[in-house]
């Protein structure tokens, strides 16, 4: 190494330890003069940069699932924000076997006792179970039953649940199937090996072996049917690490921006004497802490300099904004909630809410839902639950404002006063007032009801009745023309007749499908798959209605091809 030209020839070896712990080994120089070990400072800086930096692992472990989780706020909101909003408010109701709620059921009282129960909770650990779903791929409750036999053997008879516990993919040592291909359960689930405490002889975790009974199952995303699942962290786990790369390089470049980095050289002229490997310790301690209330004294040959970069900080949302979109398209969260916004913050225009609103409907009824009925009938074959049939009802997620309310019950209004028809204009009834109390308004249809009379049409009509509906302007608007033209002989009588009567048939068909659409969408869902047409009185009123039209449209062409009358 050349004192003069500050340069070093490192072997593979070398280098690798330059790498590992900073340190570049002693040299000798040409003339035989030892020369100071130098060393990269690579302790971690006031930000903690050096244990921050990740990089893309080919192999995602549950510590690195995590940290991530423990780390990276938007990452612990994708994980926990779905479960929190789909194990929310519910209500339970108890069926008959037609369909009719039954009041003081001891099945529904059965249940809340279970979600209420101390050391049970049933509802709050379905949602931890559900987190750890989504943050390692799978997550478990086991039930301890009261009177239920051993845990590794199936259920028969219980006589009620002392507790409930959750487990993760962590603590999950291994799943054991039924093999047997005779076996009414073959490929099902057979029993979990889980590690909790107390040891063995040997000082390993003394595992317990659970059956499947007793167990409620959770995956995250599941691939070929594999039980474990798959964290909904590993597809946007590399975007994570961009994002904490990102916060590690702006706060750092920010922190040096404050605080610089300090160079310290010395001039290696013969005049001068380089610094002893005590002074350079001395020095290196003096840097570590230097600020701007402490004096350095340093020898007249010493120089002490800052590294400066461009003097222009980085702007981190060029990168941090996209990622974070992305992010939120994988976890199938919206980004303002991600973010910590809260749902009844936003505008409607911020995030697509409704479409979030919907997903998490499904959730519940797809995969809530299911889990606690499959639940409810193991209580009841067990002797837990009394018999019967619940009905889960979940709270909407987001209240609505006093404008939204006021704007719903206009649109019903309007919506009921369509459905009742109206007899001056020939518009016929396509519900009853009992149906339109009940179905539109939410009212009591015992109240002001009853069965809508027939609308009764003179047939001496003085005017066109030519409004069936909104679509009775095209009618006028088609027949005056035809009118000029077979007044002007441009048309024929024979085929302005046959274009009114073909005309008036599509008006009266459009009619009826609106009144069609209007009947299934105030309809209960249940029968609404079941109407294939309106109500036969309201489709005999319409028919009549369409015969008038027809009947209108043609005196008007008989009267304009009339010769006119001479004068006397």
């Amino acid at each position: 190494m050349s004192s003069k030209q500050n340069m070093a020839v490192l072997s593979y070896g070398q280098l690798q330890n330059f790498y590992n712990d900073g340190l570049v080994p002693q040299f000798h120089d040409d003339q035989g003069k030892n020369l100071p070990a130098y060393q990269f400072a690579s302790s971690p800086t006031g930000m903690g940069g050096n244990k921050e930096w990740k990089l893309f692992p080919i192999n995602i472990t549950v510590d690195d699932l995590e940290y991530i989780y423990r780390r990276i706020d938007i990452a612990a909101n994708a994980v926990d924000i779905i479960p929190e909003d789909t194990w929310g408010k519910f209500s339970l109701r108890a069926l008959d076997k037609s369909g009719k709620e039954i009041t003081d059921d001891a099945l529904v009282t059965g249940i809340w006792q279970l979600t209420k129960k101390k050391r049970v909770m049933l509802m709050e650990r379905m949602k931890d179970a559900h987190i750890m779903a989504r943050l390692y791929g799978l997550g478990i409750v086991v039930l301890g039953l009261e009177g239920g036999g051993n845990l590794e053997e199936p259920v028969t008879k219980a006589t009620g649940v002392s507790y409930a516990r959750t487990y993760s993919k962590k603590e999950i040592l291994d799943i054991q199937y039924y093999t047997d291909p005779n076996d009414e359960h073959y490929g099902e689930i057979k029993s979990y090996q889980i590690k909790v405490g107390g040891q063995t002889s040997a000082g390993n975790t003394a595992p317990l072996v659970v059956h499947a009974d007793r167990v409620i199952h959770f995956n995250g995303k599941v691939i070929n049917g594999d039980a474990w699942g798959v964290s909904i962290l590993e597809a946007p786990y590399d975007l994570f690490q961009i994002l904490k790369n990102t916060d590690w390089s702006a706060g750092e470049s920010y922190y040096q921006n404050a605080s610089p980095l300090y160079v310290l050289s010395w001039d290696d002229a013969e005049a001068f004497d380089a610094p002893t490997d005590e002074e350079i310790v001395e020095a290196k301690a003096d840097l570590a802490d230097i600020h701007v209330k402490k004096r350095y004294i340093k020898p007249k040959s010493w120089a002490l300099e800052t590294v400066t970069g461009s003097g222009v900080l980085p702007d981190p949302r060029q990168v941090w904004e996209p990622v974070v979109e992305r992010i939120a398209g994988s976890v199938k969260v919206p980004k303002q909630l991600l973010l910590g916004t809260s749902a009844g913050a936003l505008a409607s225009g911020e995030t697509n809410l409704s479409q979030y609103y919907k997903d998490i409907n499904k959730s519940q009824e797809n995969y809530a839902e299911p889990k606690l009925q499959d639940l409810v009938q193991r209580l009841q074959s067990w002797g837990i639950l009394s018999e019967g049939t619940v009905d889960f009802e979940w709270a909407p997620l987001q209240s609505l404002s006093e404008k939204q309310n006021s704007e719903i019950t206009k649109l019903n209004v309007e919506s009921a006063v369509l459905a009742m028809g109206n007899p001056f204009q020939g518009v016929p009834p396509v519900m009853t007032v009992a149906e339109v109390r009940e179905n539109i308004l939410g009212l009591d249809p015992e109240y002001g009801g009853g069965e809508m009379s027939e609308i009764q049409q003179n047939k001496a009509v003085t005017s066109p009745v030519f409004q069936l509906d909104l679509l009775s302007d095209q009618m006028d608007a088609f027949t005056s023309p035809i009118i000029k033209q077979v007044r002007a002989g441009l048309l024929s009588k024979e085929s302005a007749l046959k274009m009114v009567d073909e005309y008036a048939e599509r008006v009266g068909a459009q009619v009826g499908s609106l009144a069609l659409t209007a009947v299934k969408r105030f309809a209960p869902p249940k029968e609404a798959v079941k109407i294939v047409g309106i109500p036969r009185e309201a489709q005999r009123v319409l028919d009549r209605q369409v015969e008038q039209v027809k009947e209108f449209a043609r005196d008007l062409i008989n009267d304009a091809t009339k010769p006119e009358p001479t004068p006397e």
